[in-house]
């Protein structure tokens, strides 16, 4: 296509060429000055001028501007998906820390309440209710730890996943030389700190 619209730019040049002589010719037999005299312009230099112009104008719009702002946009699509994700990840670690923070509250609540209902009973009853507390406590703890960890370790896929398809796209976007373990290493030193940072 490309080779196509620079036959035909080159076909129009050589019409306008031969147009500007026919325009010089005529011009040379009408004895008033023409409107380029006038200026003290060539008419035929200024039509050359014209075409190329516009050949330079056609070639950077096909091979340089088209290309460039496609990159553009496809790169402040990733950002912004980039951008979602996190906004995404930050409201799921609070929405997870809420959760915890209600279990944690109501099983304070249901081992006052069993304190209390200890209290009352007589000291074998006690003992036995508070053995009772103690279990159901630990169950309880050890699940909220399961599903503290499991939720964590799902995040962590989540946003390794994001992060190497967007590192991959903006290393390939912008040329640069990088192995998959590179990128592997950089990723997995980004959740390390991220890991430290949110303990």
């Amino acid at each position: 296509m490309l080779l196509a619209d620079i036959h035909s730019s080159l076909t129009l040049i050589t019409q306008a060429l031969a147009a500007s002589e026919t325009t010089h010719s005529a011009a040379e037999v009408v004895s008033e000055p023409g409107i380029f005299e006038s200026f003290g312009l060539d008419p035929v230099a200024f039509l050359i001028q014209l075409v190329n112009f516009l050949i330079v104008f056609f070639v950077f719009k096909k091979i340089i501007a088209g290309p460039l702002s496609k990159i553009m946009r496809e790169r402040q699509a990733e950002i912004e998906k980039g951008l979602a994700d996190a906004k995404q990840l930050a409201k799921s670690k609070q929405e997870f820390s809420d959760w915890r923070n209600q279990e944690t509250a109501n099983f304070r609540s249901e081992l006052k309440q069993a304190q209390k209902q200890a209290e009352q009973a007589n000291r074998e009853d006690r003992d036995q209710i508070i053995e009772q507390a103690r279990q159901q406590a630990s169950l309880i703890i050890d699940q909220s730890k399961q599903d503290l960890a499991d939720t964590k370790q799902q995040l962590i896929r989540e946003v390794r996943i994001n992060a190497s398809s967007l590192i991959g796209n903006a290393v390939r976007k912008l040329g640069i030389k990088s192995t998959d373990k590179d990128q592997s290493q950089a990723i997995d030193q980004a959740l390390d700190q991220w890991e430290q940072d949110n303990d």
